[in-house]
């Protein structure tokens, strides 16, 4: 973990001292709670100019991106930073994207994650929405130059903000372990990252964040080799059209697809050799599930009616790394068999 720092308001500091050109990328109600405990516009204003973008939608469209890059034409910055969440990370990298790319040699990208969940400080990808689906950018001068991991940057989330992102990231481990692009470095990724999430919740009331950041961190890593299978494809359905959390809508249907990936005798034994004993057995794995969800608070709110427009959103890039293939006449039941084992009572 080279070029990684642990103190958000160091951070400022230090950056404030070089008075360079700063633009800062970062959700308005989360930077508004780390200022008034960090004072990081205050920072900011000893050094040089700085301009601040606000994330203000949950997903990003292709029809956000001008307004957010509304200005940036006329600001050439020599040091942007993106403070937040996954997503808030994202948009830092799509405006890098979208409005900097040939001026990349000329500024440093410095990722401070306030979740713990995509690892998208880790990542040369980038998640964005046309109409409504999913698609991602990718390029190796969107990555970043430094990371700030400061545990801190976590205390004031939310309940379910906080376990959505600890599901992001412990399924996305899941997933990199059985993807048909898994190497060994991803996989090594992959594992340190559930390990770390297991000690992490040994006392789920007190989560320690300083692993989680690390554990959000590896996951990345691994996703950035292997990328992503069958929960997140079917997750952006869930998030797009029902508002589900995405850390959440991954876990939706990760119990379904443990059961159709781990019927492959080869995925299966593969899977839990390089789990290295931490799981055995499906139900294991479950019971991790159950108390990410428990602990979030959040119920899913739907029904068998809600899955019937799903198949214009499934993600095929995604759905092409997973290890069974998945034919399209089954999207809509993957669905209904993941709310029965969500909603047993109703069933």
């Amino acid at each position: 973990m080279s070029n990684i720092s642990s103190n958000i308001k160091k951070e400022f500091v230090e950056i404030s001292k070089l008075r360079k050109r700063v633009l800062l990328i970062s959700g308005m109600e989360s930077f508004k709670i780390l200022d008034s405990i960090f004072s990081l516009k205050t920072i900011l204003a000893k050094g040089a100019e700085y301009k601040i973008v606000y994330k203000n939608n949950d997903l990003i469209s292709k029809n956000d991106i001008s307004n957010y890059s509304r200005g940036l034409d006329l600001f050439l910055p020599e040091i942007i930073i993106g403070l937040g969440g996954g997503s808030v990370i994202d948009l830092a990298k799509l405006l890098i994207y979208y409005n900097y790319l040939k001026f990349r040699s000329k500024f440093k990208f410095i990722a401070i994650p306030t979740t713990c969940g995509s690892g998208s400080e880790s990542t040369n990808f980038a998640v964005i929405y046309d109409k409504g689906i999913k698609t991602s950018i990718n390029s190796n001068l969107i990555a970043t130059d430094k990371i700030v991991h400061d545990p801190k940057g976590l205390k004031f989330l939310p309940k379910k903000a906080l376990w959505s992102s600890i599901s992001d990231s412990f399924c996305q481990s899941i997933e990199s372990l059985w993807s048909i692009n898994a190497n060994s470095l991803s996989k090594n990724h992959a594992v340190k990252s559930i390990k770390l999430i297991v000690k992490s919740l040994q006392n789920p009331e007190t989560p320690n964040f300083k692993n989680l950041l690390e554990a959000s961190y590896h996951s990345g890593c691994a996703i950035n080799i292997s990328k992503t299978t069958g929960p997140h494809s079917f997750s952006y359905f869930l998030s797009s059209e029902h508002s589900v959390p995405h850390g959440l809508a991954v876990l939706f249907t990760m119990k379904e697809f443990l059961k159709i990936n781990l019927k492959d005798n080869k995925t299966n034994s593969i899977f839990y050799e390089q789990l290295e004993g931490v799981y055995k057995d499906i139900n294991q794995i479950s019971l991790m599930l159950d108390l990410i969800l428990e602990k979030s608070n959040f119920n899913f709110n739907l029904n068998k009616n809600s899955f019937k427009n799903c198949h214009k959103h499934i993600n095929h890039e995604r759905l092409s790394n997973n290890p069974v293939k998945i034919s399209p006449k089954n999207y809509e039941e993957i669905y209904i068999n993941s709310l029965k084992l969500h909603d047993k009572q109703n069933y």
